[in-house]
């Protein structure tokens, strides 16, 4: 599955992880994601934590996503750092990124 429209810098970040969340399942991956009640960060005992898991393909994966000149917050940098630390893959995915996911989400797994 191929998304007919692309992400631009001018997405907003709900906008762009609801394109993420369709190329993904179309993709075949389960997505983890907040609750839609509420874009508030949800609290898992702490902040800081990547707003998406996808399982799928042999892989487990998070994604942290931002747009337009947003960065890590200092919380969300240390979550990742120790998770990247514990052996997790976590990406910080922006909307210019759209491509590099696209083969990231399409992508086979290696063997382990």
């Amino acid at each position: 599955m191929t998304p007919d429209v692309m992400p631009d810098a001018s997405w907003m970040e709900g906008r762009f992880q609801a394109w993420l969340v369709a190329a993904a399942e179309g993709l075949g991956y389960l997505v983890k994601e907040p609750p839609r009640a509420s874009r508030r960060p949800v609290k898992q005992r702490g902040n800081g934590w990547p707003d998406l898991m996808f399982v799928g393909k042999g892989r487990i994966f998070w994604a942290e996503l931002k747009a337009g000149k947003n960065e890590l917050y200092d919380n969300q940098r240390a979550v990742i750092d120790r998770m990247r630390a514990n052996g997790a893959t976590v990406f910080v995915w922006y909307p210019k990124d759209a491509a590099m996911i696209l083969s990231i989400l399409a992508a086979e797994p290696t063997s382990r």
